[in-house]
């Protein structure tokens, strides 16, 4: 867990988000990891390194009849992002929320995070106040 909580702290700081905290974040991964109701996680790896991660968490939702997710935390290491990383994890996640029934899984972005916007046909983005939103259509 000590690299996951590093590459944790490199996306905070890519992202200007205050307030890193390794112990709590520490305490919340391990729940994460001990309650499935409550999410998910998937690592990239290569060569024995950590190139990235991707953090779904599991929402009720009334309008989407069912539990969705909700992706809380995307990042992969620069050097790491032509290779197709973030799209392989974003292909594992998908792939394996659908299996477990979920209907939709979600993502916003910042407005100014053009960079992470995905150009693929799975993902339908939308501008939406502050956010871009983009979903998992239903299956």
């Amino acid at each position: 867990m000590p690299r996951l909580l590093e590459l944790v702290r490199e996306y905070w700081e890519f992202e200007g988000i205050a307030g890193f905290d390794a112990a709590r974040s520490r305490i919340l991964l391990t729940r994460l990891c001990v309650e499935p109701a409550l999410g998910r996680a998937w690592l990239a790896e290569s060569a024995g390194q950590l190139r990235g991660y991707l953090i779904a968490a599991r929402v009720l939702s009334l309008e989407h009849q069912g539990v969705i997710a909700e992706i809380d935390e995307f990042f992969v290491l620069a050097g790491a992002r032509a290779p197709g990383v973030g799209a392989a994890l974003l292909d594992a996640a998908q792939a394996a929320l659908a299996a477990d029934g979920c209907p939709r899984l979600q993502l916003r972005l910042g407005v100014g995070n053009s960079a992470a916007r995905p150009g693929r046909s799975i993902l339908t983005a939308s501008i939406k106040g502050e956010h871009a939103c983009s979903s998992m259509p239903r299956a």
